[in-house]
């Protein structure tokens, strides 16, 4: 039957996982190719690890943690639960293991990029890892002022320091031509003057 013999990548994907046993025969097999992203020189696999489900809440590491009157931002990993980080951490490791290089964040993805850069910079710290090993892409939304702007590019930078650099910035949300006219049209209130 023309339906049962439909390829279907998922299912494709999941059996070569499976069979691969060790970390050493993952990386003979390549099993996620990479291409050149645009006009970089970045190597990204074809597919990417998104952070948009991997964290520990929903709630921005500038609010209070969990209903407590602490906010996250003070307190670091320390309100992040062990399990949870080990979870991103053995993701991670998994992405890497089948060719997996690219990592996708957002400033409004809760915890993510604290996490995010948690995991890899204790990676990179072990051993286990080398910066030159993935490619770290975070996104910063379109909205308020350009010093809210600013200051979102702040918050994320003040994590993702301790990696020594981001690869990619996205804006994320640009979804109206005022979005696009602040952004890119020069003006003294615009993104780009």
């Amino acid at each position: 039957n023309r339906r049962q013999k439909k390829f279907n990548s998922s299912n494709s994907v999941n059996a070569l996982i499976k069979s691969v046993q060790t970390k050493r025969e993952a990386n003979q097999l390549n099993i996620i190719p990479k291409k050149r992203y645009g006009k970089t020189e970045l190597d990204v696999s074809i597919l990417t690890c998104g952070g948009m489900r991997l964290q520990e809440t929903w709630c921005p590491d500038n609010l209070p943690f969990l209903g407590s009157r602490t906010p996250i931002i003070g307190f670091g990993m320390s309100a992040i639960s062990s399990s949870c980080q080990q979870n991103l951490i053995a993701t991670i490791r998994k992405a890497l293991s089948i060719g997996i290089n690219h990592f996708e964040t957002a400033r409004f993805y809760g915890t993510s990029e604290m996490q995010f850069a948690a995991a890899l910079k204790s990676m990179i710290a072990s051993g286990e890892i080398s910066r030159k090993d993935f490619v770290l892409q975070t996104k910063l939304i379109l909205k308020g002022s350009i010093k809210e702007f600013q200051d979102q590019w702040n918050s994320s930078w003040s994590l993702f320091s301790i990696l020594g650099h981001i690869d990619l910035l996205s804006l994320h949300g640009l979804n109206f031509e005022y979005h696009y006219k602040w952004t890119f049209e020069n003006g003294k209130d615009s993104l780009m003057p």
